[in-house]
């Protein structure tokens, strides 16, 4: 547990230390809600990619590499995967949608892997609270469909949501401040979103 103050600092310095190897990156969770503790660090990133010579191609193909991947798994963060309340060291994948890690002095941190057209959606999930995520998501199966792959589907067609107020507008529901998403409750429906 971390009190707001070392959290945000910790995931600044996080920030500007991916900064060059991302699109795209805004930090999320307790620390983005203002809670007076956090538990952990949850960033939302959209990484590099470029294409680099495959040196397994003999007739000089490229690959597509993650850059923000390449640098992750060099760097001293502390790779872990949890499965049944275990926890065992794992090694992130290159598109992975999140990467679990511990940083030095023990803060767990949680990046959730985006493209710019999922950006908002990964982030209004991950910013929490727990209960308003789910309602927006129970909100989401109500008119459409949110699917595995991180994207909002409405009859059958993808919905682009580069931002958090896309989200929000395409569900028919009222902004809110993220300091201000307690819980279920503070979630209001204003119209009928984009499916009906």
């Amino acid at each position: 547990m971390m009190k707001l103050q070392e959290a945000k600092q910790k995931a600044d310095e996080l920030v500007a230390m991916m900064q060059p190897f991302l699109e795209r990156c805004e930090i999320a969770g307790s620390i983005m809600r203002e809670k007076d503790e956090c538990n952990d660090i949850e960033i939302v990133v959209v990484p590099k990619w470029e294409l680099q010579d495959n040196p397994l191609d003999l007739f000089g193909g490229q690959v597509a590499v993650n850059l923000l991947h390449e640098f992750l798994i060099h760097s001293d963060i502390r790779w872990i995967y949890k499965r049944n309340g275990e926890t065992f060291p794992a090694m992130p994948q290159p598109t992975a949608k999140m990467m679990k890690g511990v940083l030095p002095g023990g803060a767990q941190l949680d990046l959730f892997l985006a493209t710019p057209d999922n950006f908002g959606l990964i982030k209004m999930i991950r910013i929490g609270s727990a209960d308003f995520s789910h309602a927006m998501v129970e909100r989401a199966r109500q008119i459409g469909k949110p699917s595995r792959d991180g994207f909002l589907h409405v009859r059958g067609e993808q919905i682009a949501t580069p931002e958090e107020r896309d989200v929000f507008r395409a569900l028919g529901v009222e902004w809110i401040e993220p300091r201000e998403r307690t819980g279920a409750d503070a979630m209001k429906i204003i119209g009928f979103g984009v499916s009906e």
